[in-house]
């Protein structure tokens, strides 16, 4: 008895799938191979240390009590993230059926402008004869 045969749209999807999995993991693993390598120090196959996990539960050190805020302040961001957008996202199906997703994308898409005008922003502030520079030319 072989593999069940995917639908034509799953097997188009394998590669998108492939890719976001990837572009999820692998942020993911680079973190935590930075973890384990030794401190001030961005040699990860090199050198491998328990030494960081080991200075967060030191009572001596106070890194644990940060390590325990970020730990909590994430897990509330999520309870009260999923709090909030559960209902709006079943009002959103409930409401516009299977444009719902369209309706999400045009509320997102103006966030996205935004963003890039703000880089666009910062990019015209500090390019050569930009704001900054015409500034600082124009005081010395």
């Amino acid at each position: 008895m072989g593999l069940p045969r995917l639908a034509l749209g799953a097997r188009c999807a394998i590669p998108v799938l492939l890719l976001l999995a990837l572009g999820f993991a692998a942020p993911l693993v680079t973190v935590t191979s930075y973890s384990f390598a030794t401190p001030r120090s961005f040699e990860v196959f090199r050198s491998f240390t328990l030494a960081n996990y080991a200075a967060i539960f030191d009572p001596a050190n106070t890194v644990w009590t940060s390590f325990a805020w970020s730990l909590t302040l994430a897990a509330t961001t999520v309870l009260l993230l999923a709090v909030i957008v559960y209902p709006i996202a079943c009002g959103l199906a409930r409401v516009f059926g299977r444009w719902s997703g369209l309706v999400s994308l045009l509320f997102v898409f103006p966030l996205f402008i935004s963003e890039n005008i703000r880089l666009y922003g910062w990019v015209l502030f500090f390019i050569k004869g930009g704001v900054l520079d015409g500034t600082l030319k124009s005081l010395l």
